[in-house]
């Protein structure tokens, strides 16, 4: 009776434990989706806050305050594209806005002149 018993609970225990990994691999899949519901979300409002930034510097394109703000996102925007490996969902168009307005932060805004704040 033992050696049936034993021989039973080896061949049921993997299907015992399946439905744990499974449960295991849901719980892992729902916290990436959240994660990537985070990262996404803050995208959304990183992209919101650089097309202000645009908007607002086109109104008064002579105000070094607003051009700062503008590069400043452009520039948080496309490192957390990078950092996100998400480039290759967006326009080259766009892409090529934000490259342009990062190598003026770059040249800008790490070095010391005066007028540009």
């Amino acid at each position: 009776m033992q050696y049936y018993t034993l021989v039973t609970l080896f061949l049921v225990s993997p299907l015992l434990a399946a439905p744990q990994d499974e449960l295991l691999v849901i719980e892992q899949l729902i916290e990436t989706t959240k994660k990537n519901l985070d990262t996404q979300q803050e995208l959304l409002k990183m992209t919101l806050e650089f097309n202000q930034a645009r908007e607002a510097f086109i109104s008064d394109p002579e105000s070094s305050r607003l051009a700062t703000t503008l590069v400043k996102r452009a520039m948080r925007l496309r490192s957390h594209l990078e950092k996100e490996h998400l480039i290759h969902l967006f326009s080259s168009e766009f892409l090529e806005e934000l490259a342009f307005y990062d190598r003026v932060g770059r040249q800008y805004l790490d070095s010391p002149h005066p007028n540009i704040y």
